[in-house]
């Protein structure tokens, strides 16, 4: 099935090395405009290395009490092993515990837990063997119990989640002996890890189950993908009951060479899926995220694709917001060579509404119909997180500097209006004269938390007081300042 692609962000033209000369040079104005109340402005943050964790990469992430918790995976010469590390709000590791050292254990799914966590992979014993892997652990990551299972050939499990009486579906592939293509796999465990059904799908072609969402009166959804042409994949979507009796299977073409990455159970009985995929083949670090909207039958209504850049594309996870959905695409290696994280709000269409890029020198922000503006603070990474997990950033916050001339054009003028959000809301940010007439508005969105500054060209406006108000649904917050050229 074919669908007509939608247009993505306009692609940034800058290369990565000028972005960063672009933020630093911005952070050290910054810095040296910061209005007063405010705290200073510091640049690094959650650049900590994990030695313990040699030069792995983030495969999975959730929020712990203590801070947050995180799958990697990591090697050490012909060896791989997987450890869960919790780090602080401010990135500094707490603990780190390594599973299947010296067993070729890959971490794929992380779920966290009341008392602790549980992940799940696959552990080779021998070259071209894998087993099916699952454990748990508790809050200081000492492990409660594991589980091996499978057979002749390779498994592996991708994905798992919690249904309501603490029972855990999983989500993999299963390769048996003798054959060069793998089966769809899913399973059914009690809250000690014990079987209590699996399901084997078998097809012709190459298919992988990636990601599990549990819908409607205890019914599953599960995507994954399908191998077709050479750089093609086929999007599969699948979707069972309470005992994973199948109630429909399909695959969706996307013409690229897909990787599926989440998939979100709707209200209505359907799904969204998440993809990403390389958005030239000249330009390998390039990557989209893919979008595809289905109802409760499997039938497409709607799809998307947004690009994404050069970072932030390992990892990618979807959730439901207030007014549509969430889409978080990351990058977090130990040795901080990467510690990116990007989200996207989309309307329920898949319309984007804003795009935010957190990393280590900064973010910006990107909307459809007001361009960037630039945000800076301590921490971008910890508080892009926060507003992945929908937690505050803060108290409500507004200041403005009085007008000034801009560097070398002395005939432009313009005021720095600073504004701290708590969490995700709508605002109204206006200019009114000292009588309360409206002179402009300068957003008029729903943003994202955490701080952020914009400049108000008071270039052709008349001298004399005028006020800055903020309007969110948090409450609203005046400022004055005075326009003297």
């Amino acid at each position: 099935m074919n669908f007509r692609k939608r247009k993505p962000f306009p692609r940034r033209k800058a290369t990565a090395a000028c972005g960063l000369f672009v933020l630093t040079l911005l952070a050290l104005v910054a810095a040296q405009t910061t209005p007063a109340g405010t705290e200073p402005i510091a640049l690094l943050g959650w650049m900590e290395p994990w030695p313990d964790c040699d030069a792995g990469r983030v495969a999975g992430l959730v929020r712990a009490p203590e801070g947050f918790l995180f799958l990697v995976n990591s090697s050490a010469g012909d060896t791989h092993a997987a450890q869960v590390v919790c780090a602080d709000d401010s990135g500094r590791v707490r603990w780190s515990r390594t599973c299947g050292e010296g067993r070729n254990l890959a971490g794929r799914g992380l779920l966290r837990l009341p008392w602790g966590c549980a992940f799940c992979g696959s552990v080779a014993a021998n070259l071209g063997q894998a087993d099916f892997y699952l454990a748990e652990a508790d809050k200081e990551g000492e492990m409660l119990w594991q589980r091996e299972w499978g057979g002749a050939g390779s498994q592996e499990l991708n994905a798992l989640i919690e249904d309501a009486a603490g029972n855990l579906i999983l989500a993999g592939w299963a390769r048996n002996e003798n054959r060069e293509d793998a089966d769809l796999y899913l399973a059914k465990t009690d809250p000690r890890g014990n079987l209590i059904w699996t399901r084997q799908i078998g097809g012709p072609e190459e298919e992988r189950l990636v990601a599990v969402s549990l819908g409607k009166k205890g019914s599953i959804i599960a995507a994954g993908q399908r191998a077709a042409r050479e750089n093609e994949t086929q999007i599969l979507v699948l979707k069972t009951d309470a005992q994973g009796a199948i109630l429909w299977q399909r695959t969706y073409q996307l013409h690229e060479e897909a990787r599926v990455a989440d998939v979100y159970a709707t209200s209505d009985g359907g799904a969204l899926v998440v993809s990403s995929y390389r958005t030239y083949w000249y330009q390998p670090e390039e990557c989209s995220a893919h979008a595809l909207k289905v109802d409760a039958q499997g039938e497409p209504l709607w799809e998307q694709s947004y690009h994404l850049g050069p970072r932030c594309c390992d990892e990618l996870r979807v959730k439901p917001e207030t007014e549509g959905y969430m889409i978080s695409a990351y990058a977090i290696a130990c040795d901080t060579s990467a510690r990116d994280l990007q989200i996207l709000q989309v309307d329920w269409l898949g319309e984007p509404l804003w795009r935010t890029l957190y990393s280590g020198n900064g973010f910006h922000h990107q909307g459809n119909k007001w361009g960037y503006w630039m945000s800076l603070g301590a921490d971008p990474l910890v508080q892009g997180l926060k507003v992945w997990f929908g937690e505050s950033t803060g108290e409500l916050r507004l200041s403005a500097r009085d007008p000034r001339s801009m560097g070398k054009r002395k005939d432009k003028w313009a005021a720095r209006v600073v504004f701290v959000l708590p969490r995700l809301c709508p605002i109204r940010l206006q200019v009114c004269d000292i009588h309360g007439r409206h002179v402009e508005t300068l957003l008029d969105v729903n943003c994202s938390p955490g701080r952020h500054s914009l400049w108000w060209d008071a270039t052709d406006k008349p001298n004399g007081i005028y006020v800055v108000q903020l309007q969110t649904s948090e409450g609203t917050r005046t400022e004055k300042f005075v326009v003297m050229k």
